[in-house]
């Protein structure tokens, strides 16, 4: 359990990653939005730094298995996605229409989703606890993302 508990943790550090990678694109390409994005990806990284701490508990054989998205297949797709888009947004900006939706779509993906839910709900786990705490006000993505677009659709 163990070794599959570890390529679930890894694998959700590189979503993070990916995430913040994406974001901080988001932020160059779209200047007039650049402090949103750029706070966005720093929070993405906030995220992937959890859960590398979460290593520690791992070798001690504390995490617990909520941490981490269940579905390895899931988790990489999510990350092969977003690669994508990096390379193709990269060589042609997208609309910020296109682009805040695919970001909204990402945080609905299972990976993010289960992050946003975890950092929210009720928990017994002291060290899903931990990871609240650390966590603080970095979630709702998604819910960020849309008051935006629908600001600036309505603009």
């Amino acid at each position: 359990m163990t070794e599959k508990l570890n390529e679930l943790l890894e694998a959700s550090i590189e979503l993070e990653s990916c995430m913040s990678e994406l974001y901080f694109l988001y932020a160059n390409l779209f200047p007039e939005d650049s402090e949103f994005w750029g706070k966005l990806a720093n929070e993405e990284v906030n995220h992937a730094s959890l859960l590398k701490s979460g290593r520690v508990y791992l070798k001690k054989g504390i995490l617990p298995e909520e941490i981490v998205h269940e579905n390895i297949t899931v988790l990489k797709s999510t990350i092969k996605w977003i690669q994508t888009m990096i390379r193709e947004y990269t060589l042609k900006a997208p609309s910020f229409e296109d682009a805040y939706f695919e970001a909204i779509k990402l945080e609905s993906s299972a990976g993010e989703f289960h992050f946003q839910v975890l950092m929210t709900e009720e928990t017994d786990s002291k060290i899903v606890k931990i990871f609240q705490d650390l966590a603080g006000d970095d979630k709702d993505h998604n819910r960020r993302i849309l008051d935006l677009l629908t600001r600036k659709i309505r603009a």
